[in-house]
């Protein structure tokens, strides 16, 4: 019984760390889109000979606010629930099924 708890303590850690991972991973890849799309928009806004309204890291940020409340990132939990939900699946056919 001892066992079960460790191997489910040792599963919590590695799920946690492939959280964190692919948090910091997905952040990161929104972080340059939307650096991208700021470029963008300076090179139309001076292409059209407007001013510039937003520096780079305040229109990243504000994106990024953004970002935090979507689901694309809420997704992310699925890390968790997706391998526990399928371990207890397994465990409840093979001793109930």
């Amino acid at each position: 019984m001892i066992g079960f708890f460790r191997n489910g303590a040792l599963g919590l850690f590695v799920l946690s760390a492939l959280y964190v991972l692919m948090s910091i991973y997905l952040r990161s890849l929104a972080r340059e889109r939307y650096e991208n799309d700021w470029a963008d928009q300076q090179a139309q806004q001076s292409a059209q000979g407007a001013g510039t309204t937003m520096s780079r890291d305040e229109f990243v940020e504000a994106r990024l606010q953004d970002y935090k409340k979507s689901l694309r990132a809420k997704l992310v939990l699925l890390v968790f629930i997706v391998p526990i939900t399928a371990v207890a699946a397994v465990i409840y056919l093979m001793n109930y099924a």
